[in-house]
């Protein structure tokens, strides 16, 4: 404790200081809370810096889209008891798209046409899925999605018309 004498107007007072240590710096949990953070933006960013990320990525979204598209095509065929089917659209041999056809007296364009990412490479075997009025599939494609590091595959089941999608 210090003690310090001032003049205010002509008359002596006495103030007493506290010279206790202050904190300074950081406590251990503060820093512990940095480098976890720290910790779980590197790990996002290193993903997303990754060689091959967004065909990767891209892959995975278009076999989900397909996935989609087939239970979409499956679900009107048993509605309008017409059968429906999803076209691969190609361009210089390429499979770069896709659309869901209505098959009836014409052919009727339901959905669609939406394009892959060029990121990837398609492939089917088989002809396009189509699907009859109980839900079966009367076409059975193989349709292959492959990216950078990572390739999917849906095989439609002939018998319930679904599709499974499986990580290869």
């Amino acid at each position: 404790m210090r003690t310090t004498r001032t003049t205010n107007g002509g008359r002596a007072r006495l103030v007493t200081r506290s010279f206790a240590l202050r904190r300074q710096g950081f406590s251990l949990l503060e820093l512990l809370a940095v480098v976890v953070l720290l910790g779980i933006l590197a790990a996002v960013g290193a993903t997303r810096l990754s060689p091959g990320y967004s065909g990767n990525l891209a892959s995975g979204t278009d076999a989900f889209r397909i996935l989609a598209a087939l239970r979409q095509a499956r679900a009107a065929a048993i509605a309008t008891g017409d059968d429906h089917r999803v076209r691969m659209l190609s361009s210089g041999g390429a499979i770069t798209g896709f659309q869901i056809e209505q098959i009836g007296g014409a052919t009727t364009v339901v959905d669609g046409p939406y394009r892959f990412s060029s990121d990837i490479a398609v492939t089917q075997t088989g002809g396009d899925a189509t699907f009859d009025f109980q839900g079966g599939a009367s076409v059975a494609p193989i349709i292959t999605f492959a990216g950078p590091d990572r390739t999917e595959r849906i095989t439609v089941v002939a018998a319930t018309g679904w599709g499974l999608l499986e990580e290869l």
